[in-house]
């Protein structure tokens, strides 16, 4: 995770907060730690400057898997499924899976896993626009987990139509994990939502491959609604393929599925 993205400038980005009394505790420890190293020639903004890097390695060293509540939502669709050509993957995970071992895969993720502080799923909070999150500097040079996580999991209000839930991993100053990928359990994932643009031929293509992971796993198409601006969400069953097998050979209308619907009327 880098703490600051080209379109995202101020998610994960906080207020660092730097005072007369952080100073004078940041200097009274060097000089304890480097007696006849002349801290005081530090200006202000140097030394503001000094731990703000250092506080944002920190949250360098944390990893974010971003998730969401909604599988309908039609900017989400847009911004995050190659504009409703891609797919929408569907977890179930335990609410009592507190530090998600039995979501996470042990095995593939071993590198990972050991070197972790902890690892939570958290809703984000969002905020209005003057209530950027406020952080101690030292507090998160300090490793307190309460400010790091409150910081990663708060978010501007304009986009709390995501409905967004954060997977945080927490790591240690000197591990040096993320970016990396993060593994989880194949018999966690329940559903497989195919964007409205995809093709009766790719659906049957990628649902042949994903089913070769589980055998537990339900398909989904979207489609356009007839009169709202809305995604509906539609389950495909054996019985809907059969019929568009009959119909078509290469049917690359973005509704299939809705004229599969009328068929079977």
């Amino acid at each position: 995770m880098r703490i600051k993205s080209s379109c995202l400038i101020f998610d994960i980005n906080p207020h660092f907060v730097f005072n007369s009394e952080i100073k004078k505790n940041v200097l009274d420890s060097f000089r304890k730690s480097y007696p006849s190293y002349e801290v005081y020639k530090f200006s202000d903004l140097d030394l503001r400057d000094i731990l703000k890097n250092i506080a944002i390695e920190m949250f360098n060293n944390q990893g974010i898997t971003c998730l969401s509540r909604d599988k309908a939502n039609i900017l989400m669709w847009s911004h995050y499924a190659d504009k409703n050509k891609g797919i929408c993957l569907g977890f179930n995970i335990d609410k009592e899976d507190k530090h998600l071992k039995k979501f996470l895969n042990a095995k593939k993720n071993k590198k990972i896993l050991p070197n972790l502080d902890a690892c939570l799923l958290l809703e984000v909070e969002y905020v209005q626009e003057d209530e950027r999150p406020e952080i101690n500097i030292m507090e998160i040079i300090n490793g307190k987990v309460e400010s790091i996580s409150k910081t990663i999991n708060t978010k501007f209000d304009k986009w709390s139509y995501e409905q967004e839930m954060r997977i945080t991993c927490y790591a240690g100053r000197d591990s040096k994990i993320f970016p990396t990928a993060l593994y989880y359990n194949p018999n966690c994932l329940k559903e497989v939502i195919f964007g409205a643009s995809v093709t009766f031929n790719e659906f049957v293509e990628r649902r042949k491959i994903i089913s070769e992971i589980s055998k537990d796993i339900s398909f989904y198409i979207a489609t356009l609604d007839e009169k709202d601006y809305k995604l509906n969400i539609n389950k495909v069953d054996e019985y809907d393929l059969d019929i568009m097998k009959e119909m078509y050979d290469d049917f690359n209308s973005p509704n299939w599925m809705l004229e599969c619907k009328k068929y079977k009327k």
